[in-house]
């Protein structure tokens, strides 16, 4: 009895440490470091004051900013965060000071955590960092940073919140010459494991657009490299200067004899009523000037019920021969939403590599060719091709479907032979 009394003790001091949460009031918005953090004092109430001292005691801890939509601006880096932190905005504008050597907004490590309500720009770094897990990131912005959001080593995080008639997120205008993502989720091949950026959701978000509506790019919208099972849904993906989404699956490896070779790898990725390429209403377009969505060397990818129209480049572009299996099921290519009027991409759906099933969609009223099919063991069926859903309206591509190569099926039936 008396073990068991000891043992629950020990579990609720646990328990206790575990929830207690430290909460810092940032009410000085100078830049200025707590100079002693071994006298106990949160002194000055800066947000770097805030940030070391919730590092220092080690527990969770809620950084609130007061008065609501202050403006900080930093010298240097902050501190990365490390424990789990609930970061209350309150419409914080986050920013480098005039001549300051910042290159990062905020760098979070911690899982757990909460960034809320905050604009975060001007950093030609990053403007959010985010390694840590089952985090939630809502009611952001993020613009002209170098790349806007980085996430590494971060699983089952949701990038937005549900709020009604609303975006939960904002990421344009990053500024990178070499990156400029508005969310970058970049893996490890050389995890034998999932590594990298997994389970993550990225929803209600705008990407390449600002809050009016209009265009300030990214050079890409979302970039994921082996990353996997990531779910993007009910975003505005356009107006990005490179693809809304790339997707790559390649990383190096040997074949039976040793030989060097490119293979490719079972991302998952599933994107969902998202529009991509147009307004959020589907209605007009707001161009991503290359693809729509690009994947190269990715296995098992889900594009599902969006509408991917008025794109400079191709609408769906599966652009690798390493890349299998992808679903292109029940979308808009072309169209608006209503599927009564063109909203052009360059090309509606183009597919290389194998084993692709494209299945229910309207690809109408793209410049050149609706669907342009290489790829082995591929089932092209049920599509409607230069009409509306109703197949009443002429709504027509420059060519409806071009086909290269054998073993494509187009119709119902499957052929002795297919996968």
């Amino acid at each position: 009895m008396q073990r068991f009394t000891l043992f629950a003790f020990i579990a609720a001091l646990l328990f206790l440490q575990i929830n207690l949460k430290a909460e810092f009031i940032v009410n000085d918005l100078s830049d200025l470091p707590d100079e002693d953090l071994t006298d106990g004092i949160y002194t000055p109430q800066t947000l770097r004051s805030a940030i070391q001292n919730a590092n220092h005691e080690g527990v969770p801890a809620v950084i609130i900013i007061v008065p609501d939509r202050s403006t900080i601006r930093i010298n240097s880096d902050l501190p990365v965060i490390n424990v789990p932190i609930n970061f209350e905005g309150k419409g914080l504008i986050l920013e480098p000071a005039s001549g300051s050597i910042a290159k990062f907004g905020l760098w979070i490590t911690s899982n757990y955590s909460v960034v809320r309500n905050v604009l975060i720009q001007w950093f030609t770094s990053t403007g959010l960092v985010w390694q840590g897990s089952d985090g939630l990131i809502e009611m952001t912005t993020c613009r002209y940073n170098g790349v806007n959001l980085n996430m590494n080593h971060a699983h089952r995080n949701t990038i937005g919140g549900q709020l009604q008639g609303y975006f939960s997120n904002y990421f344009y205008g990053a500024t990178g010459s070499t990156s400029g993502q508005g969310i970058s989720l970049v893996g490890t091949w050389a995890d034998s494991v999932d590594g990298g950026n997994n389970d993550n959701i990225i929803q209600y978000c705008a990407i390449g657009i600002d809050e009016n509506g209009v265009a300030k790019p990214n050079k890409y919208g979302i970039n994921i490299s082996m990353s996997k099972r990531n779910i993007i849904k009910h975003n505005v993906i356009s107006g990005n200067d490179g693809g809304g989404i790339n997707i790559d699956g390649t990383y190096p490896g040997t074949d039976g004899l040793g030989n060097f070779v490119w293979l490719g790898s079972q991302l998952n990725t599933v994107i969902k009523n998202n529009s991509i390429g147009t307004s959020n209403i589907g209605s007009e377009a707001i161009p991503n000037i290359d693809a729509g969505i690009r994947i190269s060397g990715s296995i098992g990818d889900s594009i599902v019920n969006n509408v991917i129209s008025g794109n400079s480049g191709t609408g769906i572009y599966v652009a690798s021969a390493l890349s299998k299996k992808i679903i292109i099921e029940n979308n808009r290519v072309g169209t608006d939403r209503s599927t009564k009027n063109p909203v052009p991409n360059s090309s509606g759906i183009r597919l290389n590599g194998s084993e692709h099933i494209v299945r229910n969609n309207v690809v109408s009223g793209n410049k050149n060719v609706g669907i342009s099919v290489s790829s082995p063991y591929s089932i092209i069926e049920f599509n409607i091709v230069g009409l509306d859903s109703g197949q009443k309206i002429a709504v027509p591509n420059g060519t409806g479907i071009s086909v290269s190569g054998t073993d494509i099926l187009i119709g119902d039936t499957l052929p002795q032979g297919f996968p």
